[in-house]
């Protein structure tokens, strides 16, 4: 362990449940324990790999985060601070990850118990507010974003977890909750989560149909994988199934205020990329490459256009229009790291392990709609995912 304080012996589960509270309750949690933790990594960065190119990448984006600060016109730097807090958390990974280890591999099963019951109470809140009448559901805070990013996480990984369950009782029980986190989700009509289920859970189990030809038609491959195709299946039957135009926008005639031509399958994404090409040509075509590769300061959409949407949707064109050229190369070593290590653990022999795998290449394709490692709630997602990914390598 890394901190053998005697009086820090109790820190890993400490933080850990910390952590699960925070993505289901309340962020104020995680960014207690991020700041923690990143005071720790510094009291004893002598015990770290400081060769590790996670480290030098999250450390970079934390970096240039905060020089974004100084670059935030009319903003005095007090107010832009909060912009950096998405990049503590992700900097935070790296102790997390050494904190916990041991917590995460000796227990974990134990863990992700906690993980899906926590998740299930915003899960709950969720349905709530469809029976209430809510068009999109929200959890217990954050809106519909961050409930559909831990459904969308939850759902493979609680799958995983089904997988290595006994019991019958407990096994009904496991899938009563899977069913709650699969109804929130789709309360939240959130499109990007559900191409991120839909990807994700549907490759794994092809992955196990396809294992199971290969091994002579091992009946529990083909049992795994049925039971794994189960979400993705009834998700895509509900999508196509829907009378909903901006779910389902091909088998449905528009309606409604649909009909009008008012609504936008894009969700404005189009409007905000030319936004951003505007920008960066108006400043490309008078020769000022400053903001183009140092970026244009935090909440840089908020200060540049005058919109509802306060910030890019996207991980990539965030990160670009904040920290430019720089921040948004970091952000692809980043998930090259990420993508690496969760390829490497598709084919692992635990479910769970794959779980998590296949849960990492769903948030990676959300990032390009939504924001992940460059927004609060995702940016905690990613730190649970990298960890328990990097569980059997050795730590940065």
């Amino acid at each position: 362990m890394l901190y053998k304080n005697s009086a820090l012996r109790h820190a890993p589960a400490v933080v850990l449940f910390f952590w699960l509270l925070g993505l289901s309750l309340s962020h104020i949690f995680i960014q207690m324990a991020a700041v923690v933790l990143s005071v720790l990594f510094f009291i004893h960065k002598k015990n770290l790999n400081l060769k590790s190119p996670e480290l030098w990448t999250l450390g970079g984006l934390l970096a240039i985060s905060l020089m974004g600060t100084f670059r935030a016109p009319p903003y005095p730097i007090w107010k832009a601070l909060p912009a950096t807090m998405p990049f503590i958390i992700l900097f935070s990974a790296i102790p997390f990850r050494h904190l916990c280890h041991s917590q995460m591999k000796e227990k974990g099963p134990f863990w992700i118990w906690s993980f899906v019951l926590l998740a299930t109470i915003p899960a709950l809140f969720g349905i709530a507010d469809h029976l209430q009448g809510e068009l999109r559901s929200a959890g217990v805070y954050g809106g519909i974003y961050n409930l559909s990013i831990l459904m969308a996480t939850s759902l493979p990984i609680a799958t995983g977890l089904f997988l290595i369950t006994r019991g019958l009782r407990t096994q009904i029980f496991l899938a009563a909750l899977i069913a709650s986190h699969f109804l929130a989700l789709w309360y939240t009509a959130t499109r990007a989560a559900f191409l991120a289920v839909l990807v994700s859970m549907g490759f794994w189990a092809l992955r196990y149909f396809i294992n199971y030809i290969r091994t002579r038609r091992n009946g529990i491959l083909l049992k795994q994988g049925l039971i794994i195709a189960t979400v993705p299946f009834i998700l895509f039957s509900m999508i196509i199934t829907s009378n909903d135009y901006r779910i389902n926008p091909f088998f449905n005639q528009p309606t409604g205020r649909y009909a009008t031509g008012e609504a936008d399958l894009t969700t404005y994404r189009l409007d905000i990329i030319k936004d951003a090409l505007r920008i960066l040509n108006t400043d490309l075509s008078s020769g000022s490459y400053q903001n183009l590769l140092l970026g244009y300061g935090a909440f840089s959409r908020k200060r540049l256009v005058e919109s509802i949407h306060i910030s890019w949707q996207s991980d990539y064109l965030q990160v670009l229009m904040d920290s430019g050229l720089v921040g948004l190369i970091l952000v692809i070593l980043l998930y090259a790291c990420f993508l690496r290590m969760a390829r490497q653990k598709t084919g692992h022999p635990d479910p769970l392990m794959q779980a998590f795998a296949w849960t990492a290449f769903g948030y990676f394709l959300m990032s390009f709609l939504t924001l992940q490692v460059t927004g609060l709630f995702g940016s905690s997602v990613f730190v649970l995912l990298y960890s328990h990914l990097s569980l059997n390598q050795r730590a940065p």
